[in-house]
């Protein structure tokens, strides 16, 4: 039962890991795409509130996944911690999940998440901001 359960945990840990990086590879891919897209000049000078509207989506749909993401995270802390007290169970020492190796810098998962996705959503906050500039700047010149 107990070697069971672990294969389940393993397989549980690589679907998250799975999703997660699926999503770090899709969601700034798209947002640059998409942003690209917007503030180009026609598109930009044509429409600054479709761009705007577009841009607070954008943040929002980032928003939305990062927070997706993070429950994401805790679900696989919590699978690791599970996994890690199997092998403890097993007698393993030094499993996958048992006395992972310390990097130099405290440097984790988490923060590199946050980075990407801190990144992406200024991204879209700042289509926000040039769009509104160019709406004022069309009213204030008439």
């Amino acid at each position: 039962m107990p070697a069971a359960v672990y294969s389940e945990l393993g397989s549980q840990i690589r679907l998250l890991t799975d999703v997660r990086f699926r999503l770090l590879t899709i969601v700034p891919t798209v947002s640059g795409l998409a942003l690209t897209i917007l503030l180009t000049q026609p598109v930009r000078d044509a429409s600054p509130l479709l761009v705007f509207l577009a841009s607070i989506f954008g943040f929002g749909v980032t928003l939305g996944i990062r927070i997706y993401d993070v429950r994401n995270s805790q679900l696989y802390d919590d699978l690791i911690s599970r996994a890690r007290s199997l092998e403890a169970l097993f007698g393993v020492e030094r499993g996958p999940y048992m006395r992972r190796s310390r990097s130099l810098w405290p440097i984790e998962h988490d923060f590199g998440l946050f980075v990407v996705y801190a990144l992406v959503l200024s991204a879209w906050l700042i289509g926000a901001v040039v769009s509104l500039s160019m709406a004022v700047s069309k009213v204030v010149a008439g």
